[in-house]
């Protein structure tokens, strides 16, 4: 609710511990895929990726579009459009999950 904006702090804490679980996983498939011997190497370019290159194209993006119409969506049409995004790449990916799945489970009865 607009009006009481300090109910923020009641989820906030989750964040912490979301980005440390999908920065974990970020840097165990990171040092998977690199060659032995590039691991430093792979972890610097993820760390690059992450924190310059993507940071930067979401802000210009999301700036950009927050604004006010006619310039921009506005704030509150930007939350909305990202709660679907959101939610339509949730979707992508458990779709893909469950292919995936389903897949490896087909492959297992043929053996």
């Amino acid at each position: 609710p607009r009006n009481q904006p300090w109910l923020v702090l009641l989820v906030e804490p989750l964040h912490g511990f979301t980005f440390a679980a999908a920065w974990c996983a970020t840097v165990t498939y990171a040092s998977r895929l690199a060659l032995p011997g590039t691991e430093a190497k792979m972890q610097a370019l993820i760390n690059g990726l992450n924190f310059n290159v993507a940071f930067a194209l979401g802000s210009f993006a999301w700036g950009c579009a927050s604004q006010n119409p006619p310039a921009g969506l506005g704030f509150t049409r930007c939350f909305f459009l990202d709660a679907a995004l959101t939610a339509g790449w949730l979707a992508i990916w458990a779709s893909g999950f469950a292919a995936a799945r389903y897949i490896s489970a087909r492959r297992r009865t043929r053996r």
